[in-house]
């Protein structure tokens, strides 16, 4: 459990990682976990303070991305050659 979260491939910023409280090693490895994670850099947050709720929605993924509306209202206009987030790769 501790390597397929703190060594993954897929962790960066503002990733959200759900443990099940259920689960049979949960309890056990949560502690180390949480350290390895600390040791990389990481802040553990709750998850309202990463959820943007306004201009933004979830894509298939699980990542945030804005609105072509707030894009446009940032920008004035939308650029054709700026990539959809639902484009993006996951190891970018």
């Amino acid at each position: 459990m501790y390597k397929r979260v703190v060594e993954s491939d897929r962790l960066r910023n503002g990733s959200i990682i759900l443990f099940h409280n259920n689960a049979k090693y949960t309890a056990d490895a949560l502690d180390e976990i949480i350290k390895g994670l600390r040791e990389k850099g990481f802040e553990l947050v709750p998850i309202s303070e990463l959820v943007m709720r306004e201009d933004y929605y979830i894509d298939h993924t699980g990542r945030q991305c804005k609105t072509e509306e707030a894009k446009e209202r940032e920008n004035g206009f939308i650029n054709p050659m700026e990539r959809n987030c639902d484009e993006v790769e996951l190891n970018e």
